[in-house]
């Protein structure tokens, strides 16, 4: 778990682990204030390790990502962003995880909740259908990086194998989308996949988020371009190019803007090779 002063929803994040059993370590990445975070893990009454890790002041989320990988010592792995959490749905998942020996990764369908942690049942079934999920049948994934390009995959929302999740690349340069670069290498390196539809977390919206507020758009161009590397399926590639040349828009629309000359640059130069 990831956090940064938001002690509050780290809370019910952290309760929410209770749904996966006991067989569980929690790792909490914390760039943030230490005192508030010991006191949630103090009030959390769960009977499973917790290790508070608190980074050193200026840490980035790429950089807590990372040790958090490093770190991790369990067989399967699973990023819980501190401001969402699991439902009960996910109290299945311990059984899937044993029966699931040839497996590399597992995702599921989410909800989608307000800043209050409340579900938006009308959000959810919309972000389903938008994404693809509501068109997935449970069970085996033949195409997952045609998942990973279309949005489908919920970087809250699934669970990887430890040991390939440590000999992927974490970019601590960047400052927002190193869990996509991430998730990337990760599908390139995975031969056999499941989706589960069940709504096994709850993905919390933010009008304050990064995303929400357009801030970077231009380092999402440039972890897209980055990602191609990684995408060898040729229906995936062609729709990762469509993807990355209406990002490149909305980079060159947020770089002018703001007057991020090198930013424009770059989006130019990717609107006229994916032209």
């Amino acid at each position: 778990i990831p956090t940064y002063n938001r002690p509050s929803v780290l809370a019910q994040a952290l309760a929410s682990a209770r749904f996966l059993g006991k067989d569980l370590e929690i790792i909490i990445g914390n760039n943030g204030d230490a005192t508030s975070v010991n006191d949630v893990i103090a009030n959390a009454y769960l009977e499973v390790s917790i290790e508070h890790i608190q980074n050193s002041a200026g840490s980035t989320y790429p950089q807590n990502l990372k040790i958090l990988v490093e770190k991790a010592r369990g067989q399967w792995l699973t990023i819980l962003h501190d401001d969402d959490f699991f439902t009960e749905e996910s109290g299945a998942m311990p059984e899937v995880l044993r029966t699931s020996a040839n497996v590399q990764f597992i995702f599921s369908d989410h909800w989608v909740a307000d800043n209050a942690g409340t579900i938006l049942r009308s959000k959810s079934i919309a972000s389903s259908e938008q994404y693809g999920r509501a068109a997935l049948e449970q069970g085996p994934i033949k195409n997952l990086q045609i998942l990973a390009v279309n949005n489908s995959i919920c970087f809250d929302c699934f669970f990887m194998r430890t040991d390939l999740a440590k000999l992927c690349y974490i970019d601590t340069t960047l400052k927002y989308f190193a869990d996509i670069l991430l998730l990337f290498q990760y599908i390139a390196k995975v031969s056999n996949a499941i989706y589960i539809s069940d709504r096994l977390f709850a993905y919390r919206i933010s009008a304050s988020s990064n995303t929400t507020a357009g801030l970077p758009q231009d380092e999402l161009l440039c972890v897209l371009m980055r990602s191609r590397s990684f995408v060898s399926d040729p229906e995936a590639r062609v729709a990762l190019d469509a993807r990355i040349r209406k990002q490149a828009w909305n980079s060159l629309k947020f770089s002018i803007k703001r007057l991020k000359l090198r930013s424009i640059r770059t989006a130019l130069k990717c609107l006229i090779g994916f032209a």
